[in-house]
């Protein structure tokens, strides 16, 4: 099964420098959806106004990227 590694960015780099054995792509996407999760609910004075969580792949492809922003008041 591939290893995915799911890398934090906020204007520093917080590598994944373990990864985690999925089974597929889409797993993968689950599996980065629960993190930022628990990021959001566990520290979410941690990171900056605009970070992402990008998602490669055993060959540092990259596969997709979280994005989230911080705007304060008004409409999207």
């Amino acid at each position: 099964m591939p290893r995915y590694f799911f890398n934090v960015l906020d204007g520093r780099s917080m590598p994944d420098l373990d990864g985690v054995v999925l089974s597929d792509a889409a797993s993968a996407r689950r599996e980065a959806v629960r993190l930022c999760a628990g990021i959001l609910n566990d520290a979410p004075d941690e990171l900056g106004e605009v970070w992402r969580m990008e998602v490669l792949d055993e060959a540092d492809t990259l596969m997709f990227t979280l994005n989230f922003s911080l705007r304060p008041g008004g409409r999207l």
